[in-house]
């Protein structure tokens, strides 16, 4: 149920919601863009601690092993889901042998809840190296373990390893399972499962001690290279991403190209709230080009930023006038109706319109406002002209990916609507968005983007009562990214898990000319498909600023684009970036 307009400053809330991510296909008030597609899960090994970054180069060609190194003939590669199985390892120079290593079963993953990770830069524990290489020889796994320390996850397969003679342990009756390995246990442990000759070389300067022959075996078998031009850094920690190319040369696995992936940028900008000031610039505008009102000007700066984006999605916070002759500023907003086509023409493919000035102009200013949009072309989202239109979910078709949209506010200024109308207006109700997340995925949506209006203005660090329903609604498995408003001022980006939350984008186009209002941003999210799913794979912004007298919008400089990547990044997310 919608929350009544009479209570629309309480947020409800409930409990971590976990719902299915049903597939089928019912695309519902499609806004097409162009020609993308879904992402599949995978099993884990463990999840794993983090450790020492990349030394191991992958081999610039498959190394020709000696015979002894193995029997069997070398697989052929495996065809690969869209963009490959896991989806951390897009900047891995070690992609190809993880995903060969993936396709030959001798890794599942990394994490038991996320099956599409692999955590490349983790190291590889005793216990995990004896499962990797159980899998890769094929070795029955076996019990019980001659260890007193191995009654976890890879029992058996640390016993496998030991009736083999590959491992002695790490003391006479244990195994040290959790303990990181080093480059030269590695070592060790390869040269025992692939019965590897000795080899009088000496490659490494810093080869020495019990691991050296094993090291020295390695290096003439081509499955080592070193971590620089002379030296091995034997009592390093091994990566998962380093392991992928150990295994993949000692086991002669080709590397596996993962398809190209299809990839989506979506671009969110912040309040477009149009003051008197606005549109009496868009009406000087507007002399030139011989319009009543003319605000593309305003954008010139940034059109291009917005335009060169897979899909542009703004906030309308004003109703719109279809004649252009009723306007009205703060605090009951009437914009030209000129805006929608302008939003339009500057990029824009849709916006949200749910705000606490949604009814500015009652219900016939609400109906009017979503009229001069479609006749513009643009996508909404948040406000509806009848019950049916308030039980769709609106969604774009960005080359082959339905990406859903949602919007909603916090309240309404202390307007309300009709009895019985609630609907018109979506309300910031937790339980409610949840459901519309989840009838969107049913209907087919790749990607859920939940636009809120909320909370407290004016406060670069969001308070309580703003960052715990966004959050929660992050937890969902339905939604995928959460973008706020109405503070207007920029507020920081957050990561969790692997999903991001914006929490406030500014004010792109207003007349509120004092420090921090008249900030903005643009920030664009990068999805890509891996598998049957679509995930972000990173964020970029771009610092805006409106210009106190020619109301443009700029890309910021100076003090404004610093009080932005200072509200950007305060909680030093990674994956964020700072753009052009």
């Amino acid at each position: 149920m919608h929350l009544p307009a009479n209570a629309s400053r309480g947020i409800r809330r409930r409990g971590r919601h976990r719902s299915p991510r049903s597939k089928r296909k019912r695309v519902v008030m499609g806004v097409v863009i162009g020609p993308f597609a879904l992402v599949l899960l995978f099993g884990a090994i463990t999840s794993i601690p983090s450790s020492p970054a990349n030394t191991e180069p992958p081999p610039p060609t498959l190394p020709t092993p000696q015979p002894s190194v193995t029997s069997r003939p070398a697989p052929e590669p495996v065809e690969l889901p869209p963009g490959g199985t896991f989806f951390d390892d897009d900047n891995s120079v070690h992609e190809p042998q993880i995903e060969a290593i993936a396709a030959e079963g001798i890794t599942t993953g990394c994490s038991s809840e996320h099956h599409d990770l692999y955590c490349p830069t983790t190291g590889v524990t005793r216990g995990q190296m004896a499962a990797f290489l159980v899998r890769a020889m094929k070795l029955p796994r076996t019990s019980p373990s001659p260890f007193t320390d191995t009654d976890g996850i890879f029992e058996r397969d640390i016993a496998a390893l030991a009736e083999e003679g590959i491992t002695t342990g790490c003391g006479p009756e244990t195994f040290c399972p959790e303990d990181e390995v080093t480059r030269g246990e590695m070592a060790a442990f390869l040269v025992r499962a692939l019965d590897l000759p000795p080899s009088e070389e000496d490659p490494f300067v810093d080869a020495r001690g019990v691991f050296r022959d094993d090291i020295a075996a390695l290096a003439a078998a081509g499955i080592t290279t070193g971590c620089g031009s002379d030296t091995y850094c034997p009592r390093d920690s091994v990566t998962r991403e380093e392991m992928a190319s150990f295994l993949s040369r000692a086991f002669q696995l080709p590397p596996n190209d993962p398809p190209e992936r299809p990839t989506l940028r979506a671009a969110f900008t912040g309040d477009t709230l149009i003051h008197s000031q606005l549109y009496r610039r868009a009406a000087a505008h507007g002399d030139d080009s011989e319009r009543d009102y003319d605000f593309r000007p305003m954008f010139d700066d940034v059109a291009d930023l917005i335009s060169e984006a897979d899909l542009a999605l703004c906030h309308l916070e004003v109703p719109l006038s279809p004649s252009s002759t009723d306007l009205s500023g703060y605090p009951l907003f009437n914009a030209p109706g000129e805006l929608a086509s302008d939003l339009a023409d500057v990029g824009y493919e849709g916006c949200s319109v749910a705000s606490n000035h949604s009814i500015d102009q009652g219900v016939d200013g609400l109906v009017d406002t979503i009229d001069l949009m479609e006749e513009a072309g643009l996508g909404h989202t948040g406000t509806y002209r009848t019950e049916e239109e308030a039980d769709t979910i609106t969604t774009y078709e960005v080359s082959g990916a339905t990406v859903a949209h949602l919007s909603s506010t916090y309240g309404l200024n202390g307007l309300v609507l009709p009895d019985g109308e609630e609907w018109r207006v979506d309300m910031l109700d937790v339980d409610e968005i949840f459901s519309r997340a989840e009838q969107a995925r049913e209907d087919g949506a790749d990607l859920v983007v939940a636009s809120v209006h909320c909370c407290v203005e004016y406060q670069t660090i969001p308070p309580d009562v703003q960052r715990e329903p966004f959050q929660e609604l992050l937890e969902s498995d339905d939604i995928d990214l959460v973008v706020g408003h109405h503070a207007h001022v920029v507020q920081p980006i957050d990561k969790i898990g692997n999903e991001y939350l914006i929490y406030g984008l500014g004010n792109f186009l207003s007349a509120q000319r004092t420090s921090p209002r008249a900030d903005g941003v643009i920030v664009n999210v990068d999805f890509a498909q891996r598998g049957d799913r679509w995930v972000a794979r990173g964020v970029e912004y771009i610092p805006t600023m409106v210009e106190n007298n020619s109301w443009d919008i700029e890309v910021a400089t100076g003090s404004s684009r610093s009080r932005t990547i200072d509200a950007i990044e305060t909680y030093d997310p990674n994956g964020v970036k700072l753009g052009p």
